[in-house]
């Protein structure tokens, strides 16, 4: 894992993939009933790095559906492992 920016090179045993953070948040806030997105990479119990998104909005989405629009609009590589959301105060 190398990250440089907003941008994260992710390498596996199947080669190499690039996750721009900023991209995946500008998509997430295209999600209907989302207002504001934050990505990050966090560190997993197994010690394996995954993609994290945080989501505010006015309706809780459902986590399945967002990674299905995510990987429809980026990609299977950019979906998110773990998906939080908080209600908009």
């Amino acid at each position: 894992l190398y990250q440089a920016g907003r941008i994260v090179l992710r390498e596996s045993l199947g080669g190499q993939t690039y996750i721009n953070l900023y991209e995946l948040e500008n998509v997430l806030k295209k999600y209907p009933g989302i207002k504001d997105a934050h990505a990050s990479i966090i560190f997993g119990n197994d010690t394996r790095f995954y993609v994290k998104a945080e989501l505010t909005g006015t309706k809780e989405p459902d986590n399945e559906a967002v990674k299905e629009y995510v990987a429809e609009k980026l990609g299977k590589y950019m979906m998110p492992e773990y998906i939080e959301y908080k209600p908009e105060d």
